[in-house]
């Protein structure tokens, strides 16, 4: 059962991160009160069903950053996007959590960030996602240049016909993994819903 609630809260919140007009179950309520699954008897050999429940502790963990990273940034009214001179400090923590998610995958599933190919579809899928939410922490500064608003938390960042540092250095950042998502999409055959 704890799988097919972990496999649930994964699908609903990729289906609503993508189709923000689908209707919400409200799993994501519950996400903290349901542990994670402890066997997985997915396969025959022990090793397989290792990395396999591995890999779905990562997606798992993913998901959840993510759905951190919308919410801080994103939610109305209250999303440090719109204005909050902490932004700069929460991007920050957000893109080190991000490294840490990924710093502690196993060598089996790690990944570089540039375009050679992965080592097996489940790094290759995790690159995508941790350029995926990359992307996403970065997206305001992007958003606040190209809507020539500048940042909207205070004087020192700059504005759009004069960038500080600080934005164009997180606007690269955000281009740079949208640029890198691009060049490593692939369909993975292990999801539901294919990055092409």
């Amino acid at each position: 059962m704890r799988r097919v609630f972990w496999s649930c809260y994964i699908l609903e919140n990729d289906y609503v991160a993508e189709l923000s007009a689908c209707p919400v179950s409200g799993i994501a309520r519950v996400e903290s009160s349901v542990p994670l699954p402890r066997a997985y008897y997915t396969h025959s050999n022990s090793a397989e069903e290792d990395q396999s429940s591995m890999y779905f502790s990562a997606c798992i963990s993913m998901r959840r950053l993510l759905n951190r990273v919308h919410q801080l940034l994103y939610a109305k009214d209250t999303g440090a996007a719109v204005n909050s001179s902490q932004f700069p400090s929460i991007v920050a923590e957000l893109q080190h959590q991000l490294e840490e998610w990924r710093e502690v995958l196993p060598p089996f599933f790690s990944f570089t960030v540039d375009t050679a190919p992965a080592q097996n579809a489940a790094s290759g899928f995790l690159r995508q996602r941790y350029l995926t939410c990359r992307s996403v922490i970065y997206r305001p500064y992007l958003m606040w240049l190209l809507s020539g608003l500048g940042h909207p938390s205070d004087g020192k960042s700059g504005s759009p016909t004069n960038p500080s540092p600080e934005m164009l250095q997180s606007c690269r950042a955000c281009l740079n993994a949208c640029l890198m998502h691009i060049l490593n999409l692939r369909g993975f055959s292990h999801t539901v819903l294919v990055d092409t």
